[in-house]
């Protein structure tokens, strides 16, 4: 049997071709197989974007179950944000993110090289930057709501009539360590003490904490304790020698331990009345004054009729941790801090005002900065600082000088990256004296090593230009003075004394104490200046001269408005020229 015979295919023959388009036959080949390339190509493209035609459908199928899978978490939280009964500062205690990130699907992985073909994460509670910016607006809001009730409560009790039961105590605890005082204060925030009605927390021996209060928040205190199992000791006395522990007392005779173990309680008690606020200062310095605690001479000193300043170098601190400082500076009136690494508008949280020689920017992707000069104002002085503005860009960001009771300050960080030259121009640059000011005082971070002229074991060519300066001026470095080779400055390789105090004209009964007890945070020490202010340190004030009054009924003589009038015109026809 004979098969189906195929459609015929019919070329061109010689002749047809060279009678119908006069073409050679090699000339047709490579036209048809021109055509036959084009074909293929076009078939190859059909093909491909078939392939992507199918794989964005694929997507567009994976697309819609990811927002059905999203809208149903979506109308969980609502359900839950509908059904919730607390407030919403305890909105992220109760969701249980880890669970909402196991509930919400995943991103789809695209395998096409085009980043805009993926579809971006639609979920807030996958962003761990939200749910870290939600966690930290609720807790902020949570504070201010138990600050603003710790106001009205000191509001409240400003309104009540004096207490009968008028005086400060101390109540014993035992505790299984002994740790640092900033956290026991964060252990009892933690069960919801009210840290600003304990006025002084120490050990006075081994596992035994004493919190001083006022009488009239004993039963407060010791009930909310209670409510966890925590009871003060009934009966302990911090002056007794049994509290004694260090085997260099144990020969001595118990008459002999006694006074030793008062004396120390004493010293311990006037540290305590020196770091409180004052005026609370005083008010305890006299309940501690009826038990012999302290001395009349502790409480005259603690009245505000003295200077006192203290510099710090921070090299960089958190606006939020400014009370860590300012716990060791109740008593003094004025606190420049060096290197505070501040950009604006930032400011410290404290009630302290402040002014600010904002640092230059380190890094602008990560917002960092370097250098920055803070200055902090008591804010039971009465006084207030009036800020000197230097508008030259080449000094200003390398001082912060103030007029404060008759003394104009200057306080500086020079750092070690500025050239010799330039540090020495930039303190060249800064006045000596102003009107109405009796003194002048510099202080700060100079960054400069002036050798045995300060007790320092080496010099430097700013140390060098520097102490020039000062003998050319006649003027009068406290550190050697008043701390002669006590370091500032504390490192691996050794110390170093780069922190000073200078002024113009010397002063009443200085002290100068270097902080070398306290870490705080920085390799620098805290220096604390002390001193009488003089007599006559409050500015004359300036007379006003009288302001003129104008008749202006007068006014209504029509010859003395025309001579008015005639004669403003007469004195201001150069002006309108």
């Amino acid at each position: 049997m004979l098969g189906a015979v195929p459609n015929p295919v019919f070329l061109p023959t010689h002749a047809t071709s060279y009678q119908s388009s006069n073409q050679q036959p090699a000339d047709i080949l490579q036209t048809v197989l021109q055509q036959i390339a084009d074909h293929s190509k076009r078939l190859d493209d059909h093909d491909r974007i078939h392939t992507e035609i199918a794989r964005l459908q694929k997507e567009l199928s994976a697309a819609h179950l990811r927002i059905a899978d999203l809208e149903q978490v979506n109308a969980q939280l609502s359900a839950q944000l509908n059904t919730q009964q607390e407030p919403l500062s305890s909105f992220g205690s109760q969701i249980d993110f880890d669970q909402l990130d196991s509930q919400a699907p995943k991103p789809i992985s695209a395998t096409s090289t085009n980043n805009n073909s993926r579809l971006p994460s639609t979920n807030p509670w996958t962003n761990s930057n939200h749910i870290n910016n939600t966690i930290k607006q609720t807790t902020t809001k949570k504070y201010n709501l138990k600050r603003q009730a710790r106001k009205e409560q000191a509001a409240i009790r400003f309104f009540q009539p004096p207490s009968a039961n008028q005086g400060f105590q101390y109540l014993y605890f035992n505790t299984k360590t002994r740790m640092p005082i900033g956290q026991v204060r964060r252990h009892l925030r933690s069960i919801n003490i009210n840290n600003g009605r304990i006025l002084d927390i120490y050990y006075p021996e081994k596992n035994i904490l004493a919190l001083l209060i006022h009488n009239d928040f004993t039963d407060e205190l010791k009930s909310q304790l209670g409510q966890h199992g925590i009871t003060p000791k009934t009966s302990y006395d911090p002056t007794s020698p049994d509290i004694l522990h260090d085997k260099k007392y144990q020969d001595m005779t118990t008459q002999d331990r006694t006074d030793i173990a008062f004396r120390l309680h004493v010293e311990r008690m006037e540290r305590a009345v020196r770091n409180i606020r004052y005026p609370v200062s005083l008010t305890v310095a006299h309940a501690f004054l009826e038990h012999g605690w302290i001395s009349e001479e502790t409480i005259a000193e603690l009245a505000p009729n003295n200077k006192n300043k203290n510099i710090f170098n921070t090299t960089g601190i958190s606006k939020y941790s400014i009370n860590s400082i300012l716990q060791h500076t109740t008593s003094s009136t004025l606190l420049f801090i060096t290197e505070t690494w501040l950009l604006p508008p930032n400011k410290f949280i404290t009630n302290w005002p402040q002014n600010h020689t904002y640092g230059q920017i380190r890094s602008q992707r990560f917002r960092t900065a370097k250098a920055g000069i803070s200055l902090l104002v008591n804010p039971n002085c009465q006084l207030q600082p009036t800020i000197i503005t230097d508008h030259n860009p080449a000094y200003s960001q390398y001082h912060l000088s103030c007029i404060f009771a008759g003394t104009l300050y200057h306080c500086l960080y020079l750092p070690p990256s500025i050239s010799t030259e330039k540090a020495l121009d930039i303190i060249q640059h800064l006045p000596k004296r102003l009107p109405h000011t009796v003194n002048t005082i510099y202080c700060g971070d100079f960054n400069a090593r002036l050798g045995n002229y300060t007790g320092d074991h080496r010099t430097d060519p700013r140390g060098t230009q520097l102490h020039q300066w000062i003998l050319n001026n006649d003027l009068t470095l406290w550190n050697t003075k008043l701390s002669y080779g006590q370091p500032t400055v504390y490192h691996n390789n050794g110390t170093s004394i780069v922190d000073f105090f200078i002024s113009t004209h010397d002063l009443t009964n200085p002290t100068l104490t270097i902080r070398d007890d306290l870490s705080l945070g920085s390799n620098h020490k805290m220096l604390h200046l002390e001193y009488e202010l003089p007599e006559n340190t409050t500015p004359p004030s300036i007379t006003q001269p009288p302001r003129p009054i104008w008749k202006l009924s007068r006014l209504r003589d029509l010859d003395k408005r025309n001579a008015y009038i005639t004669t403003f015109q007469q004195i201001s026809q150069p002006l309108a020229e």
